[in-house]
């Protein structure tokens, strides 16, 4: 059997750490079953079965021509031994005159024919990632799927290309194979490895099998790099899927806590790790050993999660408080701390100077947030700066902190009993905004303020069922030119949740001055759209939200964005198929379109605008847009743009500036389609750290979204489209917003209104907090976790 070069480096790598105790099991490994297409004309029982044409075996390799969007391979009445060690390999390229766009793949499995699919499911897949369009690649998938028993189906799907490599691209394989690598009885191993010298800026573990609650939380690195950069650790589940969490690399030892991340449980098969490409910091990282344990590793390490300033806004005659958000990822306890050279900018005092400033020794792993009350008496720029030092005895290194302070003047406005009226301000362009109602207990806010606490918003960490909350959100939303609210709404069978928000601005003082409109997001499970279940939603909307003067319309329609068009359609071809019926691709979410039309005709209204969230979201295929024109829709929107133009040097981690680069040839392009209006999504950025830490997109400011808004002010004016909506103003886990808040103060709106509004004679209404006139604080910390 041919090694790869993959197989070669674990395997060398395995045989570095277990010596010769691992040559067995690599002697062990035998091929189980294989496919070589080497006879011309036997494409050995494989059928090109979707999308796919003139499926030949010649030259020694199965060959076809894809022919549409879901192109797959597949292959029946096969009865192979399900073990744990199965491993799936095939060598395989994708020949076409332009570079892949998507580069997923998948793998399917099915030990029986039930099911609606044949036997085969979401639930029994893996992934694979395709390399660059014409290279021979090896992919190599660990399906783990011994719980089957036997495998007697397979289907091997390839990505989805673009409609203009429709009967051009073609796809070759070269052979495939399963193999049973025997692993399931290796020796007991510790996840300890010493690296070898040359492995700079990337590693991979052997593989093993072991639980994570056996083998517990903390990461530690020890490495050596010529810059601080960040990097990414990666594991394989039991389903041989690779999550990951990005971690920043630098000198010495690092200490992460995996438990942070929702994906770290069950069993683990094998680790990697890389520093993450970056054009602008070619720094080089040299990995010396790398561990997991139950508990960090090394002497004391105070680190300094975050500091700032507790109020996002700061005016002169504030008491507030500067706060240091430290964690021990060391592996000793500290000792007392003490803030020495505290040095205070000019205005700015420490409200109890007599008190001594120690802080108590952090436990292993302990984390903690202090606050230090400060008293501003006068506006000015400048820091706050100390070091943080251990006793004598400790090996600690002192913390050196700088903490940058802008105090404003003060606005001297009278207190107010309620949140003052509105003063919207007129703009020749109807912009909106995605809003997402997902913050109204503690839980939540924890999430974003243990990781992100530059989020803070103005509000404070606000409960947003309260009317008074919401009134404080309509206020300077219209008096930063945003018209419309397309809130998130969740309906799944007749369940519904997360309809606080709604509730709330039901209530409020000031909803006549705001329009909102539903953004269904039924991303939900297979089998939750029927007939019955649409009766059912569009009854719900036309008895609580149609008939209500602050519903938003278009052409004299209430306006509802659906999420998922494909999850509408995909229900009803299958409900269809089974009473005997074929459709086609669209036919079945027209079906539901159409009723929900049929129903708010004879309740009165012209019908419902309806307007699809379209994926890829940043594609400009004409086969993703014309689908939906002839199952009904009259618009298309995205939820976010955060597309990199094809710059990236890893998708990972990039800058908002490519974001900027690439917002306006996007609209231009779903613009030359002709197929269908669309709503230009103005990026509010991407940064989903406290959620799921895949993608950070950095460097955001409001100058920069002030791009985008001229940008959208110049496509306007080129095509006449004068609608837009902004990416969600508060997805604060996500990392989509633009609501005033610590980072960016009112940055982000006020770029709106900078630049697509127009300024009235008197000046702009002046953007202040809740502080500013003797309101709140509105902090929701109930259920919080530090």
């Amino acid at each position: 059997m041919r090694l790869t070069s993959f197989q070669y480096a674990w395997v060398v790598t395995f045989l570095v750490n277990l010596g010769s105790v691992f040559t067995a099991f690599a002697e062990q490994a035998t091929t189980v079953k294989e496919w070589s297409f080497n006879t011309a004309g036997d494409k050995e029982n494989w059928i090109g079965a979707s999308f796919l044409n003139e499926v030949v075996s010649q030259n020694g390799v199965l060959r076809a021509t894809i022919t549409g969007r879901d192109p797959f391979i597949s292959i029946a009445d096969l009865d192979i031994p399900a073990r744990p060690w199965n491993l799936f390999q095939a060598r395989i390229r994708i020949l076409q005159d332009e570079p892949l766009t998507q580069t997923d793949g998948e793998l399917f499995y099915a030990n029986s024919n039930e099911g609606p699919y044949g036997g085969f499911s979401q639930a029994k897949t893996s992934h694979w990632t395709a390399a660059e369009a014409n290279t021979w690649q090896t992919i190599n998938i660990y399906p783990f799927w011994s719980r089957e028993g036997r495998i007697t189906k397979l289907r091997l799907d390839f990505p989805a290309l673009t409609e203009n490599q429709f009967n051009k691209a073609i796809v070759e394989v070269d052979w495939i194979k399963i193999i049973d690598l025997k692993l399931e009885n290796q020796p007991d191993i510790k996840p300890a490895w010493t690296i070898h010298p040359n492995a700079t800026d990337s590693w991979e573990s052997p593989l093993f099998s072991l639980g994570t609650e056996q083998i517990g939380n903390w990461l530690t690195i020890d490495m050596s790099a010529d810059t601080p950069c960040s990097g990414e650790f990666s594991w394989m589940n039991e389903r041989g899927v690779f999550h990951s969490t990005l971690v920043e690399l630098g000198n010495g030892l690092l200490n992460v806590d995996l438990s942070s991340s929702k994906d770290w449980m069950g069993q683990v098969h094998q680790f990697k790790l890389r520093r993450l490409q970056d054009a602008e910091s070619p720094a080089h990282v040299s990995f010396r050993s790398l561990a997991v344990n139950s508990h960090p590793q090394g002497p004391a390490t105070v680190k300094l999660m975050f500091s700032g300033i507790e109020d996002a806004i700061v005016r002169a005659g504030y008491e507030t408080a500067f706060f240091l958000d430290l964690a021990n990822n060391g592996g000793e306890e500290t000792s007392v701390l003490t803030l020495n050279r505290v040095e205070l900018p000019a205005g700015v005092s420490l409200l109890h100077p007599e008190n001594p400033i120690t802080i108590e020794p952090f436990k292993v792993g302990e984390r903690r947030r202090i606050l230090f009350p400060i008293t501003v008496t006068e506006p000015s720029e400048g820091k706050i700066s100390l070091n943080l030092t251990a006793s004598q005895q400790s090996a600690m290194q002192p913390v050196a902190v700088e903490i940058p302070i802008s105090i404003l003047p003060s606005l001297n406005l009278p207190k107010a009993d309620y949140v003052p009226p509105p003063k919207p301000i007129k703009s020749e362009y109807e912009i909106g905004a995605l809003y997402f109602p997902g913050w109204y207990h503690g839980h939540s806010w924890s999430r974003v303020w243990n990781r992100c606490p530059d989020r803070r918003p103005l509000l404070g960490w606000y409960n947003e069922s309260s009317p008074e909350v919401i009134d404080w959100q309509i206020k300077w939303s219209v008096e930063n030119g945003i018209q419309y609210y397309m809130v998130d709404w969740y309906w799944n069978k007749g369940n519904r949740h997360l309809e606080h928000w709604i509730k709330g601005f039901q209530q409020a003082k000031y909803k006549s001055y705001l329009k909102w409109a539903m953004m269904w997001a039924n991303h939900n499970g297979p089998g939750s759209h029927s007939m019955e279940d649409q009766a059912e939603v569009t009854r719900y909307w036309i008895d609580n939200y149609f008939n209500t003067p602050e519903y938003y319309c278009i052409d004299g329609k209430p306006v509802v964005m659906i999420w998922s068009p494909e999850g509408m359609d995909k229900d009803m071809i299958e409900i269809e198929k089974k009473n005997g019926k074929e459709l086609n691709k669209g036919e079945g979410v027209k079906k539901l379109l159409d009723l929900s039309q049929q129903m708010s005709k004879e309740a009165g209204f012209k019908g419902i605008y309806f307007v699809a969230m379209k994926w890829p979201e940043a594609s400009t295929d004409a086969t993703d847009i014309q689908w939906l024109a002839d199952a009904g829709f009259e618009m298309t929107s995205i939820y976010h743009f955060m597309d990199d133009g094809g710059k990236a040097a890893n998708r990972r981690k990039f800058s908002f500036d490519l974001v900027v680069d690439a917002s306006k040839p996007y609209w231009d392009k779903r613009n030359d389609t002709g197929i269908l209006p669309f709503l230009p999504n103005l990026s509010t950025g991407w940064d989903d750290r406290p959620w799921n830490n895949h993608c950070w997109i950095d460097d955001r400011t409001p100058e920069k979204f002030a791009a985008v808004c001229q940008q959208f002010k110049q496509f306007s004016s080129e095509t006449g489209i004068k609608r837009a909506v902004l990416a969600p103003v508060n997805e604060w886990g996500e990392g989509s917003y633009a609501e005033p808040c610590r980072e960016f103060g009112f940055g982000m709106y006020e770029a709106i209104r900078d630049t697509l509004c127009e300024k009235p004679e008197s000046g702009w209404p002046l953007n202040f907090g809740p502080k500013d006139v003797g309101l709140g604080p509105y902090e929701y910390t109930q259920d919080a976790k530090y």
